[in-house]
């Protein structure tokens, strides 16, 4: 028989049996605490009792937590991840106890979310929810009958982009890669408003020459770069298999001018440090560029608006496109193992495919 006591303002089942995990829950009532214990001892004498006080005991901010402690650090894009992670933590869903969450509670998430982010960011996050919540009921022996971020309708992603580089924006991007706005200080004295970084030309011009991804840039070594054969060895990519990335002369001549060390790598930084210095200089750009237009009055006012890193990859393939008209060729430069994939970012110019028809 389990033992039902008082513990303060409520009353406290324990339930201890040879063979079986010692159970304990506090209850409101008396009426309570004999109820889950009829119940779980039924569950023992049937032998299909199952543990529930851990699913009970840790919130799905500690799952977070440790899911990133223990699993993200051996995934490709840790780092991002490990950010969500902590930015999921954060939230009022996470403050819930696992077994407490149901679907809707995901639904619901969802629903308030797609209000201020995008259809793409939210899908991420529910799957990192899921992830994680799969991750406690495989491996952590946290029992729940299903996992509650399974099945959450969200709208479909339509974020298929046709962004290439307009003309004079790339002049623009690299021009400000070598210049940081100065400002005066309260002293009288001018200080920088902006931090150069050097790295962020080569990183320009590699994307657009190479079409490569920025993971697979920032994960470049000196060691993989063989400028006499002109080739890019990739060990790792998104889609998991390694690839040869041929070397434009544009390319080569970038890589000859960079600093290096012998095994370092070929850009000394990381996602976070790209993800910052990119808005940045988009905006040190743009200033300089609506200076120039106020001055002169011509430009196009949309100039660099909207213009994402991930941009300069389908640049770089269309680019490519043009002197490479095999698709199966192109796809081994640029990795996409789906030629439909490849189809997102195939988009020659049409004033050019006006010249070859003739």
């Amino acid at each position: 028989m389990a033992l039902i006591r008082r513990r303060g303002k409520r009353w406290q089942a324990v339930i201890r049996r040879n063979g079986w995990p010692k159970q304990s829950r506090a209850f409101a009532t008396r009426a309570d605490a004999e109820a889950w214990a009829r119940e779980l001892e039924s569950e023992m004498d049937r032998g299909v009792f199952v543990r529930r006080d851990l699913a009970e005991s840790t919130t799905l901010r500690e799952l977070l937590e440790r899911y990133a402690a223990e699993v993200v650090p051996g995934h490709k894009g840790r780092e991002p991840e490990a950010l969500r992670c902590a930015v999921l933590a954060k939230t009022e869903l996470a403050a819930r106890f696992v077994a407490t969450l149901r679907r809707r509670d995901f639904s619901g998430y969802a629903r308030t979310r797609l209000k201020v982010r995008k259809p793409a960011t939210v899908r991420r996050e529910i799957q990192l929810f899921h992830a994680a919540i799969e991750w406690a009921r495989d491996e952590e022996d946290i029992y729940l009958p299903d996992n509650p971020a399974r099945h959450v309708k969200l709208p479909p992603l339509n974020n298929e982009r046709q962004r290439r580089l307009l003309p004079g924006e790339e002049e623009l991007l690299l021009a400000a890669c070598s210049h940081v706005e100065r400002a005066r200080g309260a002293n009288g004295t001018f200080k920088d408003a902006g931090t150069l970084v050097w790295w962020l030309r080569p990183l320009i011009v590699l994307a657009i020459e190479t079409a490569m991804r920025r993971g697979e840039l920032l994960a470049l070594t000196w060691r993989d770069i063989d400028l006499d054969r002109r080739i890019a060895q990739l060990h790792t990519s998104k889609n998991g298999k390694p690839r040869k990335v041929p070397l434009s002369t544009r390319a080569i001549e970038t890589l000859r001018a960079m600093p290096r060390t012998l095994h370092g790598p070929v850009i000394p930084t990381t996602p976070n440090a790209v993800k910052l210095a990119w808005p940045r200089l988009l905006v040190r750009a743009r200033k300089r560029y609506l200076a120039e237009r106020a001055r002169t009055g011509q430009g196009d006012e949309g100039l660099l608006a909207g213009l994402r890193l991930h941009d300069l990859r389908h640049e770089g393939t269309s680019r490519l496109a043009e002197r490479v008209p095999n698709v199966v060729e192109l796809s081994a430069i640029t990795g996409h193992l789906d030629l439909n994939m490849l189809r997102r970012y195939y988009h020659p110019n049409a004033e050019r495919l006006a010249e070859k028809l003739g």
